[in-house]
């Protein structure tokens, strides 16, 4: 059996930036004081010719500290007692007794989906921007969205820039960082961890989401940190209910031609004429005078329900854009 080398923590982090090869070990030792590059430099003359397997486990070990050193994995807990806690094994079943289906397994984010949005800013609050942005794209969009909004609006903007720029962090990591929080808010979990969508797709996902006001000026913040190829990557997936007026007349028609009445007057009530105009253009005479009939009524909607109309139909302009059957207006 080979030997394992015992190795001083000094010892540790020298050996990890030799595995990292000079260029990128380079850009970390500048976040590094004065003492601690003397004793990494002490540490690294003294180390022997590592075994491969001893690098690989010292890597993964520096893997799981950076995740670990979140603050959401607690300290005390190693990551296998947290994976091993949170999937428990199916009871057997008693003897002479028909085996029961298997319930579906939800994954940890769909679980954290159902922590209250208040709740998940507070625990998310310390964190930095980049893990916060990664767990982000794990959650469905409308609660992403909802997440953001009730975030101050200094962490708006590096939150949603770290979607769009940082790398990914491995899926083993983000799965342990599911696990732990699961665990932290006492939710009863089950599953794996899902993978993150590209990165502009789902950073649109999020924004067209969120209310239309606050999308607004968190784009207005986040065009200045982004690069302008994934800045235009972002805009060509934005589409609000406002932007059907910007669509060739029969991608417009495709999108709303047949749609319930009742769902296009909600949408329509308190739009304006240009608006009302493009898209009653856009359905059959019959459709249109029963709209209008209904519009000129006087009835009432609800704020939330207008909106929850038009995020409906914005949602199937994107859907239709995303089978290649229309394609989205260009922005400037």
């Amino acid at each position: 059996m080979q030997q394992r080398y015992t190795l001083s923590t000094s010892q540790k982090a020298a050996a990890v930036l030799i595995a990292m090869g000079k260029p990128r070990a380079k850009q970390l030792l500048k976040y590094f004081k004065g003492d601690e590059l003397r004793r990494m430099i002490d540490a690294g003359h003294t180390l022997k010719n590592l075994p491969q397997t001893d690098v690989d486990a010292l890597v993964s070990e520096f893997e799981a500290a950076f995740v670990e050193g979140s603050g959401i994995i607690d300290s005390r807990d190693a990551i296998n007692a947290i994976m091993d806690d949170s999937l428990p094994e199916d009871e057997p079943e008693a003897p002479g007794e028909p085996a029961k289906p298997a319930e579906p397994k939800k994954s940890p984010w769909e679980l954290i989906a159902t922590v209250d949005d208040e709740v998940l800013v507070g625990r998310l609050a310390s964190e930095p921007p980049q893990l916060v942005a990664a767990l982000m794209a794990q959650l469905p969009p409308a609660k992403a969205a909802g997440v953001l909004e009730s975030m101050p609006d200094e962490r708006q903007t590096p939150i949603v820039t770290a979607m769009m720029t940082a790398r990914d962090i491995p899926g083993e990591r983000l799965a342990h960082v599911g696990h732990a929080l699961v665990k932290d808010f006492k939710l009863d979990a089950k599953g794996n961890a899902g993978g993150s969508d590209e990165a502009p797709m789902r950073v649109a996902e999020i924004m067209n989401a969120m209310q239309k006001d606050a999308s607004e000026t968190l784009m207005k913040k986040v065009r200045e940190s982004i690069d302008p190829k994934k800045l235009a990557a972002l805009e060509s997936r934005l589409f609000r209910f406002d932007d059907l007026v910007l669509l060739e007349a029969g991608a417009r028609t495709l999108v709303v031609d047949g749609l319930p009445s009742d769902l296009l007057v909600r949408a329509l009530r308190g739009a304006d004429g240009d608006l009302k105009e493009a898209v009653l253009s856009s359905i059959s005479q019959r459709a249109r005078k029963m709209i209008e009939s209904e519009l000129s009524g006087g009835g009432q909607d609800t704020p939330a329900a207008i909106e929850d109309a038009r995020k409906s139909i914005a949602q199937l302009a994107m859907k239709l854009a995303s089978e290649g059957r229309i394609a989205l207006p260009k922005r400037d």
